[in-house]
């Protein structure tokens, strides 16, 4: 998946996750007052924790391909993360 398809997708997620509620008969109500910007920081949130969570230096046995692997992941992620950003904050054209 694309970066800008993925960045995409995680803020729908977050939307989706934060702008459902239970009303008083207990049924799941769609309550959209809450704006795409809290979904946005939610996503930003999600994505700084994977690109944490991935390991900074190769084990022992590697050789050689799991630490490009773990290049080419932080890598998608950060670009996940720009994405993400240029949504939150649009240039003006």
């Amino acid at each position: 998946m694309k970066q800008k398809e993925k960045a995409i997708e995680l803020i729908n997620k977050f939307r989706q996750f934060v702008g459902t509620s239970k009303n008083f008969e207990g049924e799941d109500v769609n309550n959209y007052l809450v704006s795409k910007h809290v979904a946005q920081k939610a996503a930003l949130i999600a994505v700084d924790l994977i690109i944490e969570s991935s390991p900074s230096l190769p084990i022992l046995s590697d050789n050689g391909s799991f630490s490009s692997d773990i290049e080419e992941n932080k890598k998608y992620w950060l670009q996940v993360k720009t994405e993400i950003e240029k949504q939150m904050f649009p240039k003006n054209k």
